[in-house]
């Protein structure tokens, strides 16, 4: 009895340390959809790469002091965030939502051989994350906003009321939803 007591705790502690360490563990959860802390921090790094490749273009340098971070922090989870209600919303508006998302992203790479390269340098993201994470955030508001203007439904307005009544939950982050940002 004390043995499988003893290797259920151990098997406890490792699997603890590697959802830990592996960054497998949600800091929000939307409306029952996780957002992962590797999502958000790997979106948060992209960030502040991209500043910092933009800030060597004019010739100066990105050094970002603790508020300037905590900014970014907050602003990249409030785009996750916006990005996971967006998107749970409008598919249950329209059926043909995530193809029409693709075939936009499709069609908008299809022209460009040098992807793949111009985003490890931008944001030094992979392909698979620059998909998730720009592309397809950007591909999901444009088919919305347009399937929005054929009914003439105000978009602005319309995503500002579903924010509002978002469920939002943190875990293991200090911060607070206000329905419309992180706060």
């Amino acid at each position: 009895m004390k043995g499988s007591l003893a290797i259920t705790g151990v098997i406890i502690v490792i699997t603890g340390a590697i959802i830990f360490f592996a960054k497998l563990y949600p800091v929000a959860i939307i409306d029952g959809s996780p957002i992962w802390y590797r999502t958000w921090n790997r979106y948060f790094q992209g960030t502040e790469h991209a500043l910092a490749v933009q800030a060597r273009s004019t010739g100066t340098q990105f050094t970002p002091d603790a508020s300037v971070l905590s900014v970014l922090k907050k602003d990249t989870l409030s785009a996750l965030i916006e990005d996971k209600i967006l998107t749970d919303k409008a598919r249950k508006l329209f059926p043909e939502f995530d193809t029409e998302s693709e075939e936009r992203i499709h069609n908008a790479i299809k022209f460009s051989k040098d992807m793949g390269e111009a985003t490890q340098l931008m944001y030094g993201f992979s392909s698979a994350d620059f998909h998730d994470l720009i592309l397809l955030p950007q591909s999901h508001r444009e088919v919305i906003q347009e399937n929005f203007s054929k009914q003439k439904i105000d978009f602005p307005a319309w995503f500002a009321g579903i924010k509002k009544k978002a469920r939002v939950r943190f875990f293991l982050i200090s911060y607070t939803w206000d329905g419309d940002s992180v706060k």
